[in-house]
């Protein structure tokens, strides 16, 4: 059992009894952290002693906090209704934890954490935050591996507005910077209840492995106007959100959510409550996404490589050309050595009196090594044979120092990346309503590329009763992404109820699949399900439509969408694409009003359109992403009751505006 104890503070509080003033006796605060403690234990730890902070008495408490000592004193003597005002600029070191208010008056009213700066600086409420407004806000943050925040059993009305949560730019491993709950709840009175989390910035730092932004096993939760980002890791899963083992409901709206595992998460460990399915979610207006940089590696690669001729002395062969390419190197995560994809190449022809050669190029942001890599190989060569150097700076004397170079086989082609696997996932939820929302950048890394995943999962075999149930997509933009939508109707591995009631409607599915993204480029991949419904989408993917594989799908409707058949367009495993694979994989399913871009009329059923080309669709400016249908279109006006088949346009495109920009 480990507590850390930050420095005793002395302390005055003062307030207005009868028009006098009265000066209490001074105290001193020890402040527990790394570990949950109750009130009665943090009393007995200090002797009994508990400071108390200035606060000034008016219609109900406020608290003027600058100093961690303070702070966490505050969250233990505030009541229902108090405020606690953290100064802006003030950096508040520790792991702070909410206690469960049961003394007298402990009701409905909120706790409320804010920034002094809140109403001044900050967005209104229902605006999002962005890393630009941090200055403005108190920081909390984590020393160490444990959360900058957490809950004791049965803390309720804590609302937090304004505040920065982080971790050192020192922590090389935190398990999550926001903990409500613990995950491990056996009864679900003892879960904490109504939080929010409004216009926050929650990160962890560039280098480090960071599990999640926020766990988020409570019951009424929301989670509003704010920006997680800097959940990462190598070789195990990370999220911006994750939720296992609280029942909901969840409001997730208006934030940016930015994780290299899963963005968002709801399952992916067991309830310890039995039959608990996170319930009552709604997501909307949201921005999930990874960084493009991402994508090439931890460390940027070097860049404006130059290269001249030096008149050193050195070893180098006068007259001769070279070849160089920069590797960044660097510590990322708990343990690794992390290295950057090398530069892009450059040369330098000596001159006849020449022996040596200099190179500089960009400093990196938390490179601490760089390999020089040099060959005379010319690129046209068969193989190549390197040498490398390695150097603290950005410059670099190549005399052709036998001694010290190493041989190496080629600066490497890819740099060492966070475990990449999806944009957004349910494995255990119900009654989920997913709308107007942006998800984008998602590539094949640890998983197959899949942006979005409804995939049933009795994770470590405890919850037969896991599923998930009644979920609507709506009005979303998935876009840049290795494949589409999976779903997975009953655990392969373990146990599980069944997927049912998927509604998939009104969505734009752009630039899914491609060689930048790698992937299957597949709209749909799915296998037995219940009454999932496809309508009025419009999709512009690489590879098949769908793709059905296992069990039947039974009450499958697919209408009103626009989508190129590509080389198979529905098919399933062991059949043909078309009506084999409809009657085998989709029986009594609905599939009609459908624009299937280059398909054949003779393999699919009655009632579809297939025009030759997309450019026969009649898209407003396909070349631009304007995906409306002109008048002139034949499939404006086309589908079930004389609307337009694909999505809305106006409404997508509203929604995807409010959702980048963080608006209303």
């Amino acid at each position: 059992m480990w507590t850390f104890v930050l420095p005793g503070r002395t302390v005055r509080r003062r307030y207005l009894k009868r028009g006098k003033s009265i000066t209490l006796a001074a105290v001193t605060l020890a402040v527990l952290v790394l570990e949950p403690l109750s009130y009665s234990t943090a009393l007995a730890r200090t002797g009994g002693r508990i400071s108390q902070p200035a606060l000034r008495r008016e219609s109900l408490r406020k608290y003027d906090v600058a100093t961690s000592e303070d702070f966490q004193a505050s969250l233990i003597l505030a009541n229902p209704g108090d405020v606690i005002t953290l100064q802006a600029g003030a950096l508040l070191r520790g792991n702070f934890f909410l206690p469960e208010k049961t003394r007298a008056g402990a009701g409905s009213d909120w706790i409320t954490i804010r920034s002094s700066a809140l109403d001044e600086t900050l967005p209104p409420e229902g605006v999002r935050v962005t890393p630009a407004d941090a200055t403005a806000m108190a920081t909390l943050e984590s020393p160490n591996s444990q959360p900058a925040l957490l809950t004791r059993s049965g803390a309720h009305h804590y609302r937090f507005e304004g505040i920065e949560f982080t971790i050192g730019l020192d922590v090389m491993l935190n398990y999550g910077i926001i903990r409500l709950g613990e995950g491990t709840e056996t009864d679900s009175t003892l879960l904490p209840h109504d939080l929010v989390i409004d216009r926050c910035y929650i990160h962890g730092n560039p280098r480090a492995d960071v599990s999640r932004g926020i766990a988020l096993n409570s019951a009424r939760t929301d989670i509003v106007n704010s920006y997680i980002s800097d959940c990462h890791g190598l070789g195990f899963d990370t999220q911006a959100i994750a939720g296992w083992n609280g029942p909901g409901p969840f409001n997730i709206i208006n934030n940016y959510l930015e994780a290299a595992g899963e963005n968002v998460l709801f399952g992916g460990a067991d309830p310890k409550i039995p039959n608990l399915v996170p319930a009552d979610i709604e997501f909307r207006n949201n921005h999930c996404a990874k960084p493009l940089q991402w994508k090439e590696g931890i460390f940027a690669k070097p860049t404006g490589v130059v290269a001249t001729g030096s008149d050193s002395a050195g070893a180098l062969v006068a007259g001769s050309t070279y070849y160089y390419r920069i590797s960044a190197r660097g510590r990322a995560g708990y343990s690794t050595i992390a290295n950057s994809i090398g530069s892009d190449e450059t040369s330098v022809t000596l001159a006849p009196a020449q022996t040596a050669s200099n190179l500089a190029w960009s400093q990196g942001d938390f490179a601490t090594e760089f390999r020089v890599y040099r060959t005379s190989d010319p690129p046209s060569s068969p193989t190549r044979s390197w040498v490398y150097y390695s150097t603290s700076a950005s410059l670099f004397n190549d005399v052709g120092d036998s001694l010290s170079a190493r041989q190496d086989s080629a600066p490497p082609d890819s740099g060492t990346r966070w475990s990449v696997k999806n944009l957004f996932e349910l494995k255990n939820a119900r009654r989920v309503r997913i709308d107007g929302n942006v998800f984008e950048n998602n590539w094949v890394d640890a998983q197959s590329g899949f942006g979005v995943l409804f995939t049933v999962r009795n994770q470590d075999g405890a919850a037969p009763w896991s599923v998930v149930e009644d979920v609507s997509f709506t009005n979303n933009i998935l876009r840049h992404t290795a494949a589409g939508i999976n779903m997975l109707g009953r655990d392969n591995l373990r146990p599980s109820e069944q997927l049912t009631g998927v509604q998939i409607t009104g969505n734009v599915f752009d630039d899914v699949g491609g060689s930048q993204w790698g992937g299957n480029g597949r709209f749909l991949q799915i296998t037995e399900t219940v009454d999932v419904r496809v309508d009025h989408n419009t999709i512009l993917q690489t590879g098949n439509i769908i793709t059905a594989y296992g069990v039947p799908n039974q009450g499958f409707v697919f209408t009103n969408n626009i989508a190129p058949h590509n080389d198979y367009g529905i098919i399933g495993d062991g059949s043909s694409a078309g009506v084999l694979s409809i009657d085998k994989y989709f029986p009594g399913s609905s599939l009609k009003r459908n624009v299937i871009v280059g398909g054949q009329s003779s393999k699919y059923p009655r009632k579809n359109y297939y025009p030759a080309t997309l450019d026969d669709v009649g898209f407003v400016d396909k070349g631009s992403g304007n995906y409306r249908l002109a008048n002139t279109s034949p499939y404006k006006n086309a589908g079930t009751k004389g609307r337009d088949i694909g999505a809305d346009l106006e409404l997508v495109e509203r929604a995807a505006t409010r959702a980048l920009q963080g608006l209303p």
